[in-house]
């Protein structure tokens, strides 16, 4: 019986999906993509899933955006992204830890995180608030089911990322305001690092509830001055 990856709204970032994809195939498993957000869609994904010997999900964050607190669009922006950020990674988290309980399994829940989750920006912060949100849900779901269950949630916090133009486009900005100085640390990251950093967060079986950054060194650096 083959292990399971199962990508979890992989369209997302599908560059890095992709090089998850491969590593994990690589490594004998099956690996299943889905695009499911709402709580009785995620319910029938695990229902109609294949026996598996091991599980690991790996949960794709909303898309970054840029929002000020004096838009009109920004109550609406917040709601939608706390929907599709915060309660579709709860229902992931909450319903593989049913299906690893029901199968009696060992499994592992991956959450990807951006770096403005951690460390505030003038941009991008206040999409980060549902995964910022969903961190702290993950470690009590970590310490709920630690007594009963092989089961692991851990998350990779991502820094900026190579495969966004407008996150580029900011850090350069960034960049020029910073000039000559070596903090914050502004260098960015790419698919395969962050694949590499989650294939470590599965391996480390003595892990749960923690968060593995690959930024470069950005979330220890000061926090940035504003543009």
């Amino acid at each position: 019986m083959k292990k399971t990856l199962i990508l979890a709204l992989a369209d997302r970032n599908p560059i890095l999906a992709d090089v998850l994809d491969q590593n994990y195939r690589s490594r004998g498993f099956r690996v299943v993509r889905s695009s499911a957000e709402k709580k009785e869609d995620v319910s029938s994904f695990f229902d109609q899933l294949e026996e598996t010997a091991e599980l690991i999900c790996i949960y794709f964050p909303y898309p970054v955006y840029e929002i000020s607190i004096f838009d009109e669009s920004f109550i609406d922006n917040m709601a939608d992204s706390l929907d599709k950020g915060l309660y579709a990674g709860t229902w992931w988290i909450q319903q593989s830890a049913g299906f690893v309980k029901s199968k009696k399994i060992t499994g592992n829940v991956i959450i990807l995180n951006h770096a403005a989750s951690v460390v505030p920006t003038q941009r991008y912060s206040y999409c980060s608030i549902p995964e910022a949100a969903l961190t702290n849900l993950g470690k009590v779901a970590a310490m709920d089911t630690a007594d009963e269950l092989d089961f692991r949630v851990n998350f990779v916090t991502y820094g900026w990322y190579n495969g966004d133009d407008n996150e580029m486009a900011f850090l350069e900005e960034l960049m020029n305001l910073h000039k000559g100085s070596k903090a914050p640390i502004l260098e960015v990251v790419n698919a395969d690092e962050i694949a590499m950093t989650c294939l470590a967060a599965e391996s480390l079986k003595g892990m749960n509830g923690n968060n593995l950054f690959v930024d470069k060194g950005f979330t220890i650096s000061r926090t940035i001055r504003q543009l």
